[in-house]
């Protein structure tokens, strides 16, 4: 998508107090995801197994770049692609063996409302994998070797 503020020429005042504000929203935007995921832990582990699902990250970011570990990156990644979003699964040999993770980037362009339905569908993703009687249970847990 071409962003139409490329085209229209700006005052170099008007340049700066524009680009300020966006990189005001963009911590903002990083805080409210941060603590939108927060609202998650009592869903990051399977209910009868106690398998986890996903780890979180333990403190807020200081990039727009979340780090969701997951044993199953490619599932999560899916299911938040088909709801619309664009998360990217890293798998290895990208990292190393248990350290595996879904890519969230955000950008100034996204909306709170667009991190609060990111959230959803993660939280309906960790519903249904509670919920899912699936190979995992029988075998031993992966471990995530990382700590965000």
């Amino acid at each position: 998508m071409i962003s139409l503020l490329s085209f229209i020429p700006l005052p170099p005042q008007d340049s700066l107090t524009l680009m300020s504000q966006l990189i005001t929203h963009l911590f903002e935007l990083i805080e409210h995801m941060y603590y939108q995921l927060t609202t998650l832990l009592p869903f990051t582990k399977h209910p009868a197994t106690g398998f986890e699902l996903i780890q979180l990250p333990n403190e807020i970011p200081r990039s727009p770049i979340f780090a969701i570990l997951t044993p199953e990156p490619r599932s999560l990644a899916k299911h938040c692609q088909a709801a619309g979003f664009m998360v990217r699964p890293i798998v290895p040999p990208t990292v190393p063996e248990g350290t595996q993770r879904v890519r969230v980037c955000l950008h100034a362009g996204n909306t709170y409302q667009d991190v609060e339905r990111l959230v959803v569908s993660i939280k309906d993703w960790l519903e249904m994998r509670g919920k899912v009687e699936d190979a995992h249970e029988s075998q031993q847990p992966l471990l995530l070797k990382a700590s965000l």
